[in-house]
């Protein structure tokens, strides 16, 4: 069963997307069920693990860039469309990765290719590959987004992770090697960044989401710039 939930602080706003979402469910015979809030924190405790999240912006208490900063800590899956009458906080949404920003006023047929977008790539999600690595404390499996960064250090790599780290015997040539298929990029000779975990960066650091401030060497900071671009473009869709 998919399910989606719709936060938004004007109440004409969530019944209206219930009501296209509802019709278009209908119509494609897609079992759902779909939660509507006015409050942030109620919907993160009450609807976290939703597969799909329509989220306005601009409310009172949380805003939908805190909210979705929020659903990404446990539920990195899910696809956010975020619905606001401003462009301003492009910037942000890209950063937390989210699948679409939609403009208000919208068109019932606005929701309705959302929908089917996100369902579209949903369902292309179901397969999450993994990579197999040896470490010096025996061999891990490990799904690409979880790694933040790795480092070079003393003829060893080591493996950031969300979680964790490891340490194993590889050059910095394998480990580009085994993650090319995913969004890392080298912004040091000695550091490979996943995309998915950058902040921000400039033409002498990278911030990571974590906090954490890794080097940026003066030869590759346009080619990372252009790699960074490339990546927001390929997961980011603006109407």
């Amino acid at each position: 069963m998919l399910k989606l939930a719709i936060c938004d602080d004007d109440p004409k706003v969530v019944t209206q997307i219930r009501n296209i979402a509802d019709q278009y469910f209908k119509d494609t015979q897609i079992t759902s069920a779909v939660e509507i809030y006015q409050d942030g924190s109620q919907m993160l405790n009450k609807a976290g693990g939703s597969d799909i999240f329509f989220l306005d912006i601009e409310m009172p208490g949380m805003s939908g860039i805190q909210i979705a900063q929020e659903l990404r800590a446990s539920n990195k899956r899910a696809k956010i469309i975020f619905v606001t009458g401003y462009e301003e906080y492009q910037s942000a949404a890209f950063q937390l990765h989210a699948f679409s920003y939609l403009i208000k006023p919208f068109t019932a047929d606005d929701i309705k290719r959302q929908l089917e977008d996100a369902i579209d790539y949903l369902h292309n999600d179901q397969e999450t590959p993994e990579i197999f690595l040896h470490t010096v404390d025996g061999d891990v499996r490990l799904v690409p987004e979880q790694i933040i960064f790795v480092e070079y250090k003393n003829r060893k790599v080591e493996i950031h992770t969300t979680e964790s780290k490891y340490v194993a015997v590889y050059t910095m040539k394998q480990m580009t090697e085994l993650l090319e298929k995913f969004p890392f990029v080298s912004s040091h000779q000695n550091f490979l960044v996943n995309l998915m975990h950058v902040r921000r960066f400039t033409c002498m650091n990278v911030t990571l989401a974590n906090g954490v401030e890794l080097p940026m060497s003066q030869k590759r900071s346009a080619d990372f710039r252009r790699r960074y671009q490339q990546f927001l473009y390929s997961t980011f869709f603006v109407l």
